[in-house]
């Protein structure tokens, strides 16, 4: 009855949004409430779950939020390992896919040259340590503003994809994991309302990478027992800097290389991490 609950509210509020994200799009005239209510449509499948389980918000917080379970080796394991290895796993992809193999698409590592950081400072990659000073940067910005905005702008609706879903839907780990990216793909059809690669290239995008990292965050939960742990493995991923010596392809190949980095770490996580949270 909860999950039948939550799936009704997300279609209603995906509903309503849709319609004012038209009205936002079709109007030249700017709407100082557009902010607010994306905000609020961010956060609506905590309210959601707050609805479907008849608890108040505060007390699904309590719940879900709970340090009471976390794994805390396996969390510092994975968003460290995050970190490092996301942008490494890309960056071997589009060597190997642009550069040897020639697929434009991925694009190409361009090699050395000298770098701006944030108008500060200068890197050159062809000096001595360049390049690992590049990468030890991406990390630890990726680490820091990562974890913050993951966790700030995504804890709200995780409550939702990775706490709630996973409880409530049928243990199937196959199959499980879609289900939750084909939820969580529809409530962001607001999002692919006058996207500039087109509305259906915009939900072919968001499934793909929703399916990717539905499939790793639930392991994400499933060996750490914390959806702070989610929230800011996807903070991490969205921040990452990548390399600034890559040369991006086509918006289809950018979204295949952050597919199969999530993949990756879907496949090292469930065999090396042991599971912390069989609910999940």
């Amino acid at each position: 009855m909860a999950l039948k609950k939550f799936i009704i509210g997300i279609a209603a509020v995906t509903a309503i949004m849709t319609v004012l994200a038209i009205i936002f799009q079709s109007s030249t005239n700017p709407k100082a409430w557009w902010p607010a209510t994306v905000f609020v449509y961010t956060i609506s499948p905590l309210l959601i779950v707050s609805g479907a389980e008849l608890k108040p918000a505060t007390d699904v917080l309590k719940e879900y939020l709970s340090f009471k379970n976390i794994d805390w080796k396996n969390t510092i394991l994975l968003i460290i390992g995050t970190a490092i290895l996301y942008p490494l796993i890309k960056l071997a992809a589009v060597y190997l896919a642009g550069n040897a193999a020639g697929i434009n698409i991925f694009g190409k590592i361009t090699g050395t040259g000298t770098y701006e950081v944030f108008d500060l400072f200068s890197i050159n990659t062809a000096a001595n340590g360049g390049a690992f000073l590049l990468f030890l940067l991406n990390i630890t910005f990726s680490l820091v503003a990562g974890t913050i905005t993951g966790i700030l702008g995504n804890i709200g609706s995780e409550i939702g994809w990775r706490g709630f879903l996973p409880r409530h839907l049928p243990e199937n780990k196959r199959t499980k994991p879609l289900a939750v990216a084909i939820i969580w793909t529809v409530w962001g059809i607001p999002f692919c309302i006058g996207a500039a690669n087109g509305f259906s290239s915009c939900l072919v995008f968001k499934f793909i990478t929703n399916t990717a990292m539905s499939y790793f965050l639930i392991e994400v939960i499933r060996k750490t027992g914390s959806v702070w742990v989610s929230a800011a493995t996807i903070g991490i991923m969205q921040v990452s800097m990548f390399f600034p010596m890559h040369i991006a392809g086509s918006t289809f190949g950018q979204i295949l290389l952050s597919a199969l980095a999530t993949v990756c770490l879907w496949a090292l996580s469930s065999r090396l991490l042991p599971d912390r949270h069989a609910a999940c």
